[in-house]
């Protein structure tokens, strides 16, 4: 389903409020708002375009909220024709972290080289992430589809990954100890898996 929600604008250097950064038409620069503000304020339905350009991440997309429903997702996706890219700024960097959330699409945007691609854990279910790009050229990154609890009940189910491109180089993809896409970890995130 197309969603219907309020459209939000989101650029590397957005400073504005979450209330001013809502328009029918195109925000960038400092009139959209930071990732950081979407993360906090966006709810069921809402559509937040992301702007071209890098950005330099302590945090990616982290929403606080879910959506409810397939025609109510939370939905952050490239604006048409531009290409937003994720890189490590500073710390432990996740490009995606939904734990215990649902209904959430991630569409378009380029993961480089951070800590963690992306953690689906703890009960996340419904989620998407589609047509993106994920690059690493310091040895392997892992996107985790899985628990991440010892709680057999918070199993992440029907999550659909699908049309993204994976590509990693470096001595980190040849030692053994780094997957693409790690499904189903029983034991917190570095536990047993499925790894594929």
């Amino acid at each position: 389903p197309t969603p219907t929600g309020t459209i939000y604008w989101v650029s590397p250097t957005g400073t504005a409020s979450w209330a001013s950064c809502s328009n029918n038409s195109p925000l960038s620069g400092t009139s959209a708002c930071s990732l950081g503000t979407a993360n906090a304020n966006a709810v069921a339905g809402d559509i937040i375009y992301l702007r071209g350009g890098t950005y330099n991440l302590t945090y990616g997309i982290a929403p606080n909220n879910s959506g409810t429903g397939p025609s109510a997702r939370i939905t952050f996706a490239a604006y048409t024709g531009e290409v937003p890219t994720f890189t490590k700024s500073s710390g432990y960097v996740y490009g995606i972290y939904l734990e215990n959330k649902n209904y959430i699409k991630i569409s378009g945007i380029t993961f480089l080289d951070m800590d963690i691609w992306g953690y689906v854990i703890k009960g996340s279910s419904y989620n998407e992430i589609a047509n993106s790009t994920f690059q690493s050229a310091t040895g392997g990154r892992i996107l985790y589809i899985g628990v991440a609890s010892s709680n057999p009940t918070s199993w992440a189910t029907h999550n659909w990954i699908h049309d993204n491109t994976f590509t990693i180089t470096g001595t980190g993809c040849t030692d053994g100890g780094r997957d693409t896409i790690r499904i189903g970890s029983s034991q917190g995130a570095y536990g047993n898996s499925a790894d594929n």
